[in-house]
């Protein structure tokens, strides 16, 4: 590892910033989904840092549509390690965003 990098954690930090993906967590029992600040502009959530919401706000920023989607794959993430889901949220203005 480089010297800029001290663990496995602060690699893979550097890595998902440098990819620009989003990434979200989702804590179970309690269903708090947990954003950080890219999964946040991606989203259109204005947040500098990580965010924090209830499962039930996240699905509000999903399209209606395919709210059943998101639900179903949760459902099943205890089965599997990996999903490919695409969907779409609803932004302020009105309009949608696919995201994968």
């Amino acid at each position: 590892m480089s010297d800029d990098v001290d663990s496995p954690c602060e690699a893979l930090d550097v890595a998902v910033r440098a990819s620009g993906m989003g990434v979200w967590t989702l804590s179970n029992p309690d269903g708090t989904m947990a954003l950080n600040e890219r999964s946040c502009a991606i989203h259109g959530l204005a947040s500098d840092e990580p965010m924090l919401l209830s499962f039930e706000d996240y699905l509000a920023l999903v399209h209606a549509d395919d709210r059943w989607k998101l639900q179903g794959v949760l459902g099943k993430s205890v089965l599997r390690d990996f999903h490919d889901l695409e969907f779409r949220l609803a932004d302020s203005a009105g309009g949608t965003r696919w995201v994968r």
